[in-house]
């Protein structure tokens, strides 16, 4: 027994009963049982709440066989047009905002006191306080005296 007698087998075992009806009536599986008939209304509604997906499978009367929902022309359309829309990712602002920003971080202990130094000295603005933090940073057990004769050495 092959796989395409097991899925005839099942996909008629699944096949709806026919109805009278002429409205087109749609059956969907959900977490593998049948479920329907449903209306246009309906499925729309479903697509909405996201149970109904292009991967979800349907049947209707006149089908030999369930078929995922995209693969039917009216459902698909259903879908394209009710699909929920993806909610902007709040997680990729706060990405973009702490990839432009660094994370403030614990200031050394001799920053200050170098900073001031230096500007005691004559030694002002932003190309000191970048020199500072980054040999505090590539240092950061250096003392404050071995830290100011390197970054006199470095701006003289």
């Amino acid at each position: 027994m092959g796989y395409g007698y097991l899925y005839r087998a099942m996909s008629k075992a699944m096949q709806p009963p026919k109805t009278a009806s002429n409205k087109t009536q749609v059956y969907i599986a959900i977490n593998g049982q049948q479920s329907g008939p449903f209306t246009k209304t309906e499925l729309t509604q479903l697509i909405k709440k996201g149970i109904l997906t292009a991967q979800t499978w349907v049947w209707e009367a006149g089908m030999t066989d369930w078929v995922p929902a995209a693969s039917l022309p009216h459902t698909n359309k259903l879908l394209l047009l009710n699909a929920p829309k993806p909610k902007p990712a709040k997680v990729e602002k706060a990405e973009k905002t702490s990839a432009s920003k660094p994370a403030p971080q614990a200031e050394h202990p001799l920053r200050a006191d170098l900073i001031s130094a230096l500007a005691e000295l004559g030694y002002k603005g932003p190309a000191i306080t970048k020199s500072v933090d980054e040999l505090l940073a590539s240092r950061s057990d250096i003392t404050s005296s071995s830290a100011l004769k390197i970054l006199l050495q470095q701006h003289s």
